[in-house]
């Protein structure tokens, strides 16, 4: 028992929690699993009284290798953590259907951060209604050259700049048809093959 009400009951040595053990936080959230010098280290299950669970790998009291996690509406990411965030490989999917499949970025504590826990890389992300896009992401928005694919089979294949299309791009209208084009800030300024 600890003065501020939480409890840890488990494995003792040196005078820390070392091995395996149950931590009950006085907010009601726990964490069970594997410790080290009184860190969660190794493999454990953390859990908040909304419903939020995280299962997977701890490092010196951080998630830090392979995880998932799941919000109490539904939402889950399943894959790499770093620094306490998503970092590297990994999958969201959102409770309304939305899917990220790909790179994210995190920033390493005390940094000051340009963004946290962002969609960073090449990745797919697919919209309940069929709409998808196949790409690059840059801190969250598509970034790079990618491939935006309309349910109705229209297609837009480009570069983008911050999440707008930006550039050179091909559109092709779903029946075989295909037009190059330029694109400033989304919006098409001019036909190129014409």
């Amino acid at each position: 028992l600890h003065k501020n009400g939480d409890v840890y009951t488990g494995e003792w040595d040196k005078n820390a929690s070392n091995g395996e053990g149950t931590y009950n936080y006085k907010d009601g959230s726990t964490y069970t699993g594997e410790w080290k010098s009184n860190q969660q280290h190794g493999k454990g299950v953390e859990t908040w009284p909304d419903g939020s669970k995280y299962e997977g790998e701890f490092a010196f009291g951080v998630k830090s290798g392979f995880g998932t996690f799941t919000w109490s509406d539904g939402s889950v990411y399943r894959g790499s953590f770093q620094h306490g965030g998503f970092h590297g490989e990994g999958t969201y999917g959102w409770s309304d259907g939305r899917e990220y499949i790909g790179e994210w970025h995190s920033d390493p504590p005390g940094h000051v951060p340009l963004q946290q826990k962002k969609m960073h890389g090449r990745g797919v992300y697919k919209w309940p209604n069929g709409d998808r896009y196949e790409g690059e992401y840059r801190f969250d928005l598509k970034h790079g050259h990618g491939r935006f694919l309309w349910e109705n089979g229209k297609e837009f294949e480009g570069e983008w700049r911050d999440g707008l299309k930006e550039g050179t791009g091909v559109y092709r209208d779903g029946k075989g048809g295909e037009r190059k084009g330029e694109w400033v800030e989304d919006k098409r300024v001019r036909w190129l093959d014409e």
